[in-house]
């Protein structure tokens, strides 16, 4: 008698135990905001590699991935210059790495005025652009048959050497 109730027990244990631990490693599956602040707010602080589509927005620049993204822009006047710096990168697929910050945004008290929104950022100042593109372009051309076994592949190469333009290192470095 013991045995069963000691096996029942041990079993509405586990499947206590096993949907506490299901419910707590779900991951986000909504788009809402609060799911990717959820995710987010514990790299914040924290130097972090964020990869995704370089687009304009209405805070400075934005690093699209999820549904959402992460800001990027001019804490302080001196370093507005060097957002300048990303305008050749807009619309491609860049990788940044940077201290990630946190806004809790500011209401606007008039209607006819925008507010800016709830949002994550990496301040310009101290961003780093890591090869947003590839080193090479490789293109297929075309191929020859010649006498058996040869056969001629012809490719277009594109090597590119632009690591200067790209660097965004702070000054204090």
């Amino acid at each position: 008698m013991r045995s069963i109730v000691f096996r029942a027990a041990s079993i509405v244990a586990a499947v206590i135990l096993s949907t506490t631990l299901l419910a707590a490693g779900t991951k986000c599956r909504s788009s809402d905001f609060a799911c990717f602040k959820r995710k987010m707010m514990p790299q914040v602080g924290r130097k972090i590699t964020v990869v995704g589509m370089l687009a304009a927005a209405k805070l400075g620049w934005i690093v699209t991935f999820e549904p959402f993204g992460v800001y990027v822009y001019a804490i302080h006047e001196s370093d507005s210059a060097r957002m300048k710096t990303l305008d050749n990168l807009s619309g491609q697929r860049v990788k940044l790495t940077g201290t990630l910050r946190y806004s809790p945004g500011s209401p606007s008290q008039r209607t006819d005025q925008a507010s800016v929104p709830e949002h994550f950022f990496l301040d310009i100042a101290e961003v780093k652009v890591i090869s947003p593109r590839a080193p090479a372009e490789i293109k297929f051309r075309e191929l020859r048959m010649r006498k058996p076994p040869l056969v001629e592949l012809y490719f277009d190469i594109v090597l590119r050497n632009d690591r200067a333009r790209l660097e965004l290192v702070s000054a204090a470095e």
